[in-house]
């Protein structure tokens, strides 16, 4: 065996009834039964992937990268990310004293089974906000119009199923 990969060995005589084998392509978020019939398994220990912030990846709520561009027409670039909370960060664009945005990701699995995305700007820089779930991949994009005060964000399914 290659990898991460953990070899069991279990009983195969006949004498031993049949078991279901339940597998997950979610890292174990998520499993379903296997119709397949099997005489010998391994596990293969994938590690969960993470967020890891830098200057222009802002992780929230364990597992979620908010990213942000800006684009005056002049000057475009990576929004700045600060983590205020688990759940809560801000962005800038041109200096670290001047807050354009406030994100903030909240887990409301136990009343949706969803994680949801709020944001608020206070600017009218057209803005891409991009919210990936590392874990799953999904992601979600917000886009404020240049010119256009940037609209609040109230999305409470933006990433439905996605409970662990």
């Amino acid at each position: 065996m290659s990898g991460n990969a953990i070899a069991l060995p279990f009983d195969t005589s006949a004498a031993t009834p049949a078991r279901t084998l339940y597998f997950s392509d979610t890292n174990g978020f998520s499993w379903v039964t296997s119709s397949s019939s099997i005489k010998a398994f391994h596990i293969r220990v994938d590690p969960i992937p993470e967020c890891v912030s830098s200057a222009t990846k802002l992780c929230l709520n364990g597992r979620f990268m908010v990213e942000a561009t800006y684009n005056t027409g002049a000057a475009s670039g990576a929004a700045n990310g600060v983590r205020l909370t688990d759940e809560t960060g801000y962005l800038w664009f041109f200096s670290a004293t001047n807050v354009e945005a406030v994100v903030k990701v909240l887990n409301g699995c136990s009343i949706n089974n969803a994680f949801w995305v709020y944001a608020g700007g206070l600017t009218d820089v057209n803005t891409v906000l991009k919210v990936t779930d590392v874990r799953t991949g999904a992601v979600k994009t917000y886009t404020n119009p240049p010119g256009t005060p940037f609209q609040p964000i109230q999305d409470v399914n933006a990433f439905p199923g996605s409970c662990p």
